[in-house]
């Protein structure tokens, strides 16, 4: 009798030493089976940050051509051909800090009393140019009307026959002096009109405070940069800041898929994790 006892206690504190174990196996694995939830949860936000970025920005940039120039080469677009921006770390550069930004860095200027110089400004409105008195040499003399009524005629040999003294033509001799003509006047032939001419003089300069700043400042043209005909009136550039956004960029589709194929995986995997442990607890 005594010895049974001792044996079936000898097999009961075996199957209590047995079921220690198999919680100390599923504690382990429940631990495990943690991290590799958490592992799983952080996989899909870490493939967020470093997926690839497709630069789609809609900012427009003004391209200089030939017909932005007058013909002494000045603009007459007004258009700027760049926009003002300053790189952030959110969208200028990938996740190991590299510049990726296709957009070049130009920070905002604004116009300071080192940009303006006083200067002599043209104001008379005039051009120089020579001027002109009309003197005897811009006319011409005309004579007037024939008013003496008489043909001009010298005597030939034709107007006296074979031993005759006196001429038988019938004319008298005669040639046009300034008598026969009547007054007549001066014809203006040199085709200017008489002007004083214009040199500039001090008059006609004015001291002003004039810009000489290669840099330009922020400017949007409104209603008021144009003349009733739609001509730029301001003398400005256009000139705008660009900052990016979400819009800038989409997300490359390859990778958006395989990271939802990658999630729908790990969710999978975290399912029959846990329903194997649930097991494992149920037989302890």
């Amino acid at each position: 009798m005594k010895n049974e006892n001792l044996g079936r206690e000898a097999e009961y504190m075996k199957v209590h030493r047995l079921k220690r174990k198999w919680k100390l196996l599923a504690g382990c694995l429940a631990v495990v089976v943690t991290i590799g939830t958490v592992r799983a949860l952080l996989l899909p936000a870490a493939t967020m940050g470093n997926e690839e970025k497709t630069w789609e920005c809609p900012v427009h940039i003004h391209q200089h051509t030939a017909e932005c120039y007058d013909a002494e080469n000045k603009l007459i677009c007004g258009q700027a051909d760049y926009v003002v921006h300053v790189h952030d770390d959110n969208y200028c550069k990938d996740s190991d800090g590299n510049l990726v930004c296709p957009l070049p860095q130009i920070e905002e200027h604004q116009h300071t009393e080192e940009c303006y110089v006083e200067q002599q400004v043209l104001i008379c409105g005039e051009t120089e140019r020579e001027g002109h008195i009309q003197d005897e040499s811009c006319y011409t003399s005309r004579q007037g009307e024939l008013t003496c009524g008489m043909e001009e005629h010298t005597h030939a040999p034709e107007c006296y026959p074979e031993g005759s003294e006196s001429p038988v033509c019938g004319k008298e001799e005669h040639v046009h002096t300034e008598a026969c003509y009547a007054a007549g006047g001066r014809v203006l032939t040199c085709g200017m009109e008489e002007e004083s001419g214009h040199q500039h003089s001090e008059a006609c300069y004015e001291t002003q405070r004039v810009l000489n700043c290669e840099k330009l400042e922020l400017h949007t043209h409104n209603e008021a940069c144009y003349d009733a005909e739609n001509h730029q009136i301001c003398g400005l550039l256009q000139l705008e800041e660009h900052v990016h956004t979400g819009i800038c960029f989409q997300k490359d589709e390859e990778s958006e898929v395989s990271l939802a194929n990658t999630g729908d995986e790990i969710s999978q995997d975290v399912r029959d994790a846990r329903m194997w442990q649930a097991k494992m607890l149920f037989r302890v």
